[in-house]
């Protein structure tokens, strides 16, 4: 039988101690056959002639087998007690170890790594338990059956053939059979081996054991690190995993077999030889056993050293990510630094230089994470795909654990997560340092470029000030990215290298459960999470819906009064809010802030949102035009919808290098004459000119003959097509009754409908205008003024999010429309405090009570004022064939109402813009719209 090289094996001769003492039996009658001196693994000489053979030279080599095997045995434990001497001190300190980075802990881990493993591996790797006697037992069964094949197959039934065999003389006969010595010999040696082997294996068990207390104790010392970065999950199924104890002798069993064999080994061949008890030779499973056996330790130690590779390589791509986040987060940091600097010096000196602050780019947390992931499953794929492992007992059981799927599974469910949840937290922190940081450039562009800043220095000096304050302060508020992003590596770190230890040492149901579980408890965890952002505004709502309809149910069973009885009232008549309070809590804004907002037309184009598809519509008429096809344009809108913006920024861009004639009517035209005299007076005679009209439904009253003028312009549109390029503007009211009445809008090639926008072009256009005041907002919870029942039915908006919440209420109050948003915006603002503005929330509904229930006259001159644009007493008399005083008494009462205005650009009346939305809804209700 021949030796087979074991995994990581060294055949190397390894020296040992002295013998055990204590053995008797053939080592006290036979002379022990050593070769080399203290070598148990030494053979003695082969090929000795049979004619010397003697039954004392067999159960010598017995004997010095025996003694290698004892020897091999308490070496190998010896190797053990050194490589993993035995702990007394407390493994889990109570209360554990405060949470660190993931620099400290690799520090950490690495020193008690190199303190308490390393050697040991190096000693396991060096001399595995159970190499000592697998090697002496191979040798020990060569040489012993090298012994038995020089007995001779027969001899005789003599004493001198049993000479050095224990016992007294036997009867000799001369025609008795025959002794089948080797045979027996063959047999006798077979069956100890074997009981050798069973033993040997007992022992490994023991020794495996007895090493993979010494991982466990490794692995108690890892816990005591890493127990405040562990769910308590973890932690019990580890401290349960750890209970394992090794047995307190591991020898005991063999020296007593080796003792055994010693005393009767001898007596017990030479009954078997007089008997010619030859059986059949036992099987060599209980080899292969042994084998099995000794390769469970191994297997555990060559595992542990990857499992710390695999630490190795996750914390080295953990420390890369932070690395990579670090910089990006100095690179922005030192962007905001360099513009604070520049905006305060500007502030000081002004700005008459091109800004040369570079601009930080951000790589985004989508990229990061898929690199990341990338280098793990490149490094990971480096571990073996299966491993097959035993159980460590009497029988081994094999099974098999996949390393390399188990640590994928763990940082994919485990720690991919969470940290790609950090990365985008981290991600809009930086973007929002980022955002305030374009915001500082747009501001110094705005102020190099703006007249109204050259113009007014301290306006300017308090804008950029502000910023400077704005950057200063957002920088700030935002913490390091190592203070927050480090632990949470470090924790990571820990768990998925836990999860794979713990997933490992169990056998595939084993480790489902614990999967099963620990899936349960992430799932627990995050659900907790979630119902912590919900369930406070839930209790509050439910608990105000109940507590509001209990009140209103005592009150009608009559079990307690109502809140307002017996109190003293004083009616009003409704009406809309007045201009006084506002007015004086607009004095108290930033003087910039005012100049930003005012309801003025805009000439800059960064402040003209949601109106791109009107300038191409633009350009693409010109271009028509241009190409010697007639060509008009119609714009209609409402007042206050960002006509008169569009059309400056047109001039200034897609209209670009044409003449342009910009005209309104300065009064009421309604007849062909008066519209030709004022034509007249224009400066209409040169050609290939881009003609504006605006203001169109200044050229029309609605009454009999009353349209001549507008039928009078649609023809000289119509004449004037090839040299003029003719675009005319009017509201949205105006053109649904011309196109009504002459067919307007027909005449017009291109017709672009400029109304309302939506709540995201108001909430740009807001912002936009607010970034270069460098002030920051607070925008107020506005759920609390809701109703209850409307709450908790969820209303019009259920957003938890007041910023959101304010402007989709702001943009059911403005309609759409961009005058009229900004001056709610401005009513809602609250003076700075520390360079904050503070947002009031609107009301959820709008306020219509002050035009419910008016005479229906009253509503047909609210329809009147919103065709006409706007109506004086006489227009009005003349459009419902009423006396004058009769018309100044119906508009009089509606500006008594606040629902009219004087028209600060032309005679008569028109809408007010915080009036107009209650009244368009009022209107179209009824039909009348």
């Amino acid at each position: 039988m021949g030796v087979e090289k074991l995994p990581g094996v060294d055949p190397r001769v390894v020296e040992c101690g002295p013998l055990p003492t204590g053995a008797a039996g053939i080592r006290g009658r036979l002379p022990m056959q050593r070769t080399v001196e203290g070598n148990f693994l030494a053979e003695p000489p082969t090929g000795e002639p049979a004619s010397t053979f003697s039954w004392s030279a067999l159960l010598g080599e017995l004997a010095s087998g025996l003694q290698r095997l004892s020897e091999a045995a308490r070496a190998d434990l010896e190797a053990l007690e050194t490589a993993f001497p035995e702990r007394t001190e407390q493994i889990l300190p109570r209360g554990g170890i405060p949470q660190v980075g993931l620099t400290e802990l690799a520090e950490k881990h690495r020193a008690l790594r190199q303190e308490r493993l390393q050697p040991a591996l190096r000693s396991l790797e060096r001399v595995p338990p159970g190499r000592r006697i697998w090697l002496t037992l191979e040798r020990m069964t060569r040489t012993l059956e090298r012994a038995v094949e020089r007995i001779p197959e027969q001899l005789p039934r003599t004493n001198s053939c049993l000479e050095g065999l224990p016992g007294g003389p036997i009867r000799e006969r001369s025609k008795a059979r025959p002794l089948a010595a080797r045979n027996v010999a063959r047999f006798q040696v077979a069956v100890i081996l074997e009981r050798l082997d069973r033993q040997a294996r007992e022992v490994v068990v023991r020794l495996d054991l007895r090493a993979l207390k010494g991982l466990q104790d490794w692995r108690r010392d890892c816990l005591a690190q890493d127990r405040a970065l562990l769910p308590p999950l973890m932690v019990r199924a580890a401290r349960r995993s750890m209970r394992a104890q090794s047995p307190r002798d591991p020898l005991k069993g063999l020296l007593r077999l080796i003792h055994e064999l010693e005393e009767r080994f001898p007596a017990g061949l030479r009954r078997a030889l007089l008997a010619n008890r030859t059986g059949h030779a036992p099987s060599k499973a209980s080899r292969q056993r042994l084998r099995d056996a000794m390769e469970v330790a191994a297997t555990e130690v060559a595992l542990e050293a990857h499992i710390e590779r695999l630490w190795d390589g996750l914390e080295g791509l953990l420390a890369g990510l932070l690395a990579v986040e670090e910089r990006e987060d100095t690179a922005c940091r030192r962007e905001v630094r360099e513009l604070t600097e520049v905006l305060q010096m500007a502030a000081e000196h002004g700005v008459d230089q091109d800004l040369t602050v570079p601009v930080s780019l951000l790589t985004g947390s989508v990229r990061h994470l898929e690199n990341l992931t990338r280098k793990v499953t490149a490094f990971a794929q480096k571990a073996p795909e299966d491993l097959v492992r035993a159980t460590a007992g009497r029988r081994p059981l094999p099974f098999r654990s996949a390393p390399t799927r188990v640590f994928l599974r763990a940082f994919e469910v485990g720690a991919r997560p969470r940290l790609k949840e950090a990365l985008e937290n981290l991600e809009a922190r930086l973007e929002e340092l980022s955002c305030e940081s374009q915001r500082a450039r747009e501001l110094l562009e705005y102020s190099r470029d703006s007249e109204d800043f050259q113009q007014e220095v301290g306006l300017a000096r308090e804008a950029l000030q502000a910023q400077a304050l704005n950057l200063e302060r957002q920088e700030a508020s935002l913490p390091p990215v190592r203070s927050f992003l480090s632990p949470l590596a470090a924790r990571l770190l820990t768990e998925v290298i836990w999860e794979v230890r713990l997933v490992l040492d169990r056998c595939p149901r084993m480790a489902a459960d614990f999967r099963l579980r620990l899936g349960a408890n992430r799932l627990n965890d995050r659900l907790e999470a979630l119902a912590q952002t919900t369930a406070q505004a839930g209790l509050r709502r439910s608990w105000q819906f109940l507590k509001n309809e209990s009140q209103l149910t005592l009150v009608r069973l009559g079990w307690i009064p109502a809140a307002t009885e017996n109190r003293p009232q004083v009616e009003l008549r409704p009406a809309m809010p007045g201009d006084e309070v506002s007015t004086l809590a607009r004095m108290e804004l930033p003087v910039t802030y005012r100049r930003l907002f005012r309801p003025l037309p805009v000439n800059d184009p960064r402040f003209l949102v949601g109106r791109n598809l009107e300038l191409e519509a633009i350009g693409a008429a010109r271009a028509s035009w241009e190409a010697g096809r007639p060509t008009a344009v119609m714009i209609r809108g409402a007042r206050g919808s960002g006509k008169t913006s569009l059309l400056n920024c047109a001039a200034k861009g897609v209209l670009e290098g044409l003449p342009v004639v910009r005209m309104q009517p300065p009064t009421r035209i309604y007849s062909e004459d008066g519209l030709q005299e004022w034509l007249q007076t224009q400066p209409l005679e040169g050609t290939r000119q881009v003609i504006i009209l605006e203001e169109a439904e200044r050229l029309y009253l609605r009454r009999i003959g009353g349209f001549q003028a507008i039928k009078g312009l649609l023809q000289t549109i119509q004449r004037t097509q090839p040299e003029a390029l003719w675009i005319v503007v009017l509201n949205l009211y105006a053109a649904r009754l011309l196109n009504a009445a002459c067919g307007f809008e027909t005449n017009f090639t291109h017709r672009l409908h400029a109304e309302t926008v939506g709540p995201a072009e108001l909430r740009e256009a807001i912002m936009v205008r607010h970034r270069l005041s460098g002030l920051r907002l607070r925008f107020l919870d506005g759920t609390t003024d809701q109703s209850t029942r409307l709450r908790w039915s969820g209303g019009a908006n259920s957003s938890d999010d007041p910023e959101s919440h304010f402007f989709s209420t702001l943009h059911k109050h403005s309609g759409g429309v961009f005058r009229s948003a900004l001056e709610i915006w401005l009513d809602s603002i609250e003076p700075a405090e520390r360079g904050t503005l503070t947002v009031k929330p609107l009301a959820q509904s709008i306020r219509t009570d002050a035009v419910e229930d008016l005479p229906l006259e009253i509503y047909y001159t609210l329809v009147a004022v919103l065709q006409h644009g706007s109506l004086t007493p006489a227009e009005h008399a003349e459009v419902f064939d009423l006396s004058l005083p009769a018309s100044q008494a119906h508009l009089l009462d509606l500006v008594g109402r606040r629902l009219l205005e004087d028209d600060p650009d032309h005679p008569g009346f028109r809408v007010r813009p915080e009036a107009r939305s209650p009244v368009r809804q009022v209107l179209y209700r009824l039909n009348l719209l």
